[in-house]
């Protein structure tokens, strides 16, 4: 399958291939790191030609997550072509219950995304995880934070906009799932985030571990996507935020 122009996916072009390396895996693996039996990415000459050097086939990569979109509702409807990614990232809001609006920009409705990922991981974990995200986003020590205020916070600050709410943006990206990137800042913008970083070090498929269970979620391209459209989020945020910690890298 070709890949379908798409403005909302065009900018993975411009990463690197150690960045697009998560991606690329959760296209062609599942949870338990075994091969897609659905997946036809890794058949292609250009990835057999080029692993891992997935810069060399980043076009293929899209046209893979536009494929697997297609699967999220019936593909007849589509003729079973792929759809342009923000068609999967509706469905996926949808899915998981993520207020979507197609008047907001792919950015504004993949932040809403990401807080509800948050808001989840925050319910189940224990007062000391939860004071270091509180103090990475500059509560005081003196009394506990509830995972509302966290969510709350930035909500606020998505909404006043300018630096500090790309920042915001950047550090929700990094607490969903910072091994994404190679590079970890150590503070951005005043916020320091080097503790909690390590709360989300591992798989992206461990966040979503119970999520699954939660949600009934039986269709594979939704298990293929739900954890797809995470990573694309958090890459775009890197993509458009990263200059903010450049500094520190």
């Amino acid at each position: 399958m070709s890949y379908r122009p798409d403005p909302d996916l065009d900018f993975l072009e411009k990463l690197e291939s150690a960045q697009l390396h998560k991606l690329v895996r959760c296209l062609t693996h599942d949870d338990n790191n075994q091969p897609r039996l659905t997946e036809a990415l890794s058949s292609s000459t250009p990835y057999k030609t080029h692993y891992p050097d997935h810069h060399q086939y980043w076009q293929l990569v899209a046209a893979e997550l536009q494929r697997f979109g297609a699967n999220t509702l019936a593909t007849a409807m589509r003729g079973g072509q792929g759809v342009f990614y923000q068609q999967i990232l509706k469905d996926v809001c949808e899915k998981l219950r993520v207020p979507y609006a197609t008047t907001y920009s792919t950015e504004v409705n993949e932040r809403s995304l990401l807080l509800k990922i948050l808001a989840k991981s925050l319910e189940n974990m224990n007062a000391a995880q939860q004071a270091t995200i509180a103090a990475a986003l500059e509560f005081k020590a003196s009394a506990p934070v509830s995972p509302a205020e966290i969510i709350k916070t930035f909500e606020e600050g998505f909404r006043t906009g300018g630096s500090r709410s790309h920042a915001l943006g950047l550090l929700l990206a990094n607490f969903v799932a910072p091994s994404i990137t190679e590079t970890h800042p150590t503070s951005l913008v005043g916020l320091e985030i080097g503790g909690a970083m390590s709360l989300f070090a591992g798989p992206l498929g461990l966040l979503l571990g119970g999520l699954w269970a939660v949600l009934d979620i039986a269709s594979p391209a939704y298990r293929v996507c739900i954890p797809a459209v995470l990573i694309v989020s958090i890459l775009r945020q890197h993509g458009l935020h990263g200059e903010l910690f450049a500094k520190d890298a």
